[in-house]
């Protein structure tokens, strides 16, 4: 007979058979020595059927594990299916802000570009203005300003004006003249006999010329005489002085006003115009500086505490 054990041939005399009602297994005496051990040979089992069933007990145990292994596997689910709702919310909330950071790029690109664009709108404004001013300023270059002259019925303009070429020594003709007239609107008569604050009140008087030489021509004998008045003008009244200047912007005009008033604080011995242009001096050898906005006030005439610094 075959050994169940080693599997090996044998007699029938060296076996041991398995005393179990469904098993033919044998097994030598190597295997199993109960060769010499009959009452022993009646009651053996092989090892397959030597395993005992577990008790009720047991299989309680087992089966209240299982139920509790169940219970945390199905946790585990649907915690898992909480993961994986809140992992596609996630990525659903990423689509919609990479969306909408894609057009938040696209509207700072346009706000850029719109920023650019007004930026050299800003500047070629700037450059207009400034030419237009320009433009002002030298259709302004063939004017005098005439401050002074008093508002009066019996004060005519055109004699006025030629009276007070002849004065400084320039022949002024008709047709050296495009016209003559009052700049501003009229202002109240003054309520004060000084004559200081009367001639505040008059409007200056504007002429302009044809040729520029002429108005040089003005403009150059009135710093020479600076004692002209309306005494000299056969005017009835109270003497006023007559100031002669050249015909500034509105801008200018302003302009040259901080200029004299800065450098008067800041210790400049002259400030003055040349065709439009506006100049000061610190003091005499000293090179002159032009002014063409508040700027360049600000650079030379500095504030105390940063000129301290």
């Amino acid at each position: 007979m075959k050994c169940a054990g080693c599997l090996k041939t044998t007699k029938e005399a060296n076996i041991t058979k398995c005393t179990s009602i469904t098993c033919e297994k044998c097994f030598c005496t190597l295997c199993v020595p109960l060769a010499n051990s009959a009452e022993k040979k009646k009651t053996w089992k092989c090892p397959d059927c030597s395993v005992l069933p577990k008790t009720g007990s047991e299989l309680a145990e087992f089966t209240n594990e299982l139920r509790n292994l169940t219970k945390e596997i199905s946790s585990l689910k649907l915690q898992l299916e909480d993961v994986t709702k809140s992992i596609c919310f996630c990525h659903s909330r990423l689509d919609e802000i990479v969306a909408s950071l894609k057009t938040t790029d696209k509207r700072l690109k346009v706000l850029e570009q719109r920023d650019y664009e007004l930026t050299n709108l800003k500047a070629t404004v700037a450059r207009l203005e400034d030419d237009l001013h320009n433009q002002r300023q030298t259709f302004a270059n063939n004017e005098i300003e005439i401050i002074g002259i008093p508002e009066a019925q019996n004060v005519t303009l055109q004699h006025s004006v030629k009276i007070v070429a002849q004065k400084l020594g320039v022949e002024l003709k008709d047709d050296d003249v495009d016209y003559i007239m009052r700049a501003g609107p009229r202002r109240p008569a003054p309520v004060t006999e000084r004559p200081d604050e009367a001639q505040g009140m008059c409007r200056p008087v504007v002429v302009r010329l044809l040729r520029r030489y002429k108005r040089d021509e003005l403009v150059q004998a009135s710093k020479s005489r600076r004692n002209l008045s309306t005494t000299d003008l056969q005017i009835p009244g109270v003497a006023r002085k007559i100031y002669l200047n050249e015909r500034l912007t509105k801008e200018n005009r302003q302009l040259f006003r901080e200029a004299r008033t800065r450098s008067k604080k800041g210790g400049y011995a002259f400030c003055w115009c040349n065709n439009g242009a506006i100049y000061v001096r610190e003091k005499e050898k000293k090179p002159a500086v032009r002014i063409r906005s508040s700027k360049d006030l600000d650079q030379i005439f500095r504030p105390a505490a940063s000129t301290a610094e």
